[in-house]
């Protein structure tokens, strides 16, 4: 297709402000949007920025008529996610589709559009008492949409769920252009398919997501979080001893950090985060501590200010922020893996074995988890197969979420899916036949 084509199509249905081609933008641009496409294809023709629901349909029938592939992004933060987008004709941006559609606050409910930041989303909502309990990577910029292609819960999800069990409603824009939605505005809403688990952690592929209902919980009272540092043992057994109990953790995460956070560089060590009435918070708090000096373990409590600070740090370790300067392919590793929840301490000591610079975050309950490696500490290919070895033996996974590009050509970033991946290529014909929204980028 050529540059000329493009203009004339894009502007005869949205106007002439709406298209950026990409000669046009700085060379900060280029690299923030070239992290999600692979260096040797051919550039993207151009941005187009929709200023409505409707606008984003109306690109999608174009791409569709014209057979063009499309990269759609919001905040950005992702974008290095996955598998390098190839080809990419335009590149679709969703963050001015920002605003709250609907709410009722009595219901704790909300819908917004998909561009909206996360951030945007708690400051309307903490207005009315109101939250969402979700913390993924990057949470001042990443977009509503982005988190739910990607999944992205963070420890919240041990107390709350993860991000597809608050989604009510969902509504996006499929393949031919026309605009579809599921779900409902209530909690007990259960007419139709529940196609938000089928979008949350397809990585845009099935759809472009237009708008989504949430289910929001008042704001707890009372946080407290206990840093529990001791021997690998008993931390398993506190572990499982406050999972199994009838105490309520809101997130209980093992760590491995760097040495700043509490001197526990060199082995694991826990986070335990609770969150309610002040009673109740605090008789919580007074139980663990009473188990865990019972195993000799060393333990710190967080209140206030303080406490919020410490999982804002910690959020920073395992994601630091992303400069709009930085390279399409540099050279650091974010995975995403999965084990058995008894096998979380295992494979954290064969981390730091095996790669004594990385970082680690893993879901007590689930067993789901983060690595950050900084780029001075790059593994190898045959690391990071040994670790994704373990993951599968033990009923895992592990995938390279971000990496350089030449090692995702050398190691695949999915990993082995099974049968999984037969039944993600018929859902990817039935939603996407034309394959047009994130080429490449999923496991299909």
């Amino acid at each position: 297709m050529t540059t000329a084509r493009v203009v004339a199509q894009v502007e005869s249905v949205l106007g002439s402000d709406r298209l950026e081609l990409w000669e046009a933008l700085t060379p900060r641009e280029q690299n923030w949007l070239g992290r999600g496409i692979d260096q040797i294809a051919a550039r993207p023709q151009g941005v187009v920025t929709p200023a409505s629901r409707g606008e984003l349909a109306e690109v999608m029938g174009l791409a569709s008529a014209e057979n063009w592939r499309l990269m759609p992004t919001g905040g950005g933060t992702k974008l290095g996610w996955g598998r390098s987008r190839s080809p990419v004709d335009l590149v679709v941006r969703c963050d001015r589709l920002n605003q709250v559609v609907e709410r009722d606050t009595g219901d704790l409910t909300i819908s917004t559009e998909a561009g909206m930041t996360l951030a945007e989303l708690q400051r309307e909502l903490a207005s009315h008492n109101q939250f969402l309990p979700v913390d993924p990577s990057y949470p001042e910029s990443a977009t509503l949409g982005g988190i739910v292609a990607t999944a992205d819960s963070g420890s919240l999800r041990q107390g709350y769920g993860g991000v597809r069990d608050m989604l009510l409603g969902i509504e996006f824009v499929r393949h031919d252009g026309q605009r579809s939605r599921a779900g409902g505005k209530v909690v007990k809403n259960v007419a139709g398919y529940d196609l938000m688990k089928l979008f949350t952690g397809a990585y845009g592929t099935l759809g472009l997501i237009s708008r989504l209902t949430w289910r929001v919980y008042p704001i707890p009272e009372c946080w407290q979080t206990l840093a529990i540092t001791g021997e690998l043992d008993a931390l398993n057994a506190l572990t499982r001893q406050v999972l199994n109990s009838p105490l309520t953790p809101v997130a209980w995460e093992w760590m491995v950090m760097p040495p700043d956070l509490f001197n526990a560089a060199g082995k694991p060590w826990l986070l335990g985060r609770f969150a309610s009435v002040a009673a109740s918070t605090e008789v919580q708090v007074k139980t663990v501590m009473d188990q865990g000096s019972a195993q000799n373990l060393t333990m710190q409590v967080f209140r206030g200010a303080e406490e919020a600070e410490i999982w804002q740090r910690v959020n920073r370790a395992i994601a630091p922020p992303i400069s709009p300067n930085q390279a399409p392919d540099a050279g650091d590793i974010r995975i995403k893996f999965g084990v058995i929840s008894t096998d979380v301490a295992q494979f954290l000591s064969l981390i730091l074995k095996e790669i004594p610079g990385a970082i680690a975050q893993v879901r007590g309950g689930s067993g789901l988890g983060k690595i950050y490696i900084p780029s001075a500490h790059k593994p190898t290919v045959d690391t990071l197969i040994n670790l994704r070895d373990f993951c599968e033996s033990h009923q895992g996974f592990l995938s390279i979420l971000e990496s350089p590009q030449a090692l995702k050509k050398q190691i695949d970033p999915w990993g082995y899916l099974g049968q999984g991946k037969s039944m993600a290529n018929a859902l990817r014909q039935k939603f996407d036949p034309q394959q047009l929204i994130n080429p490449n980028c999923f496991i299909v």
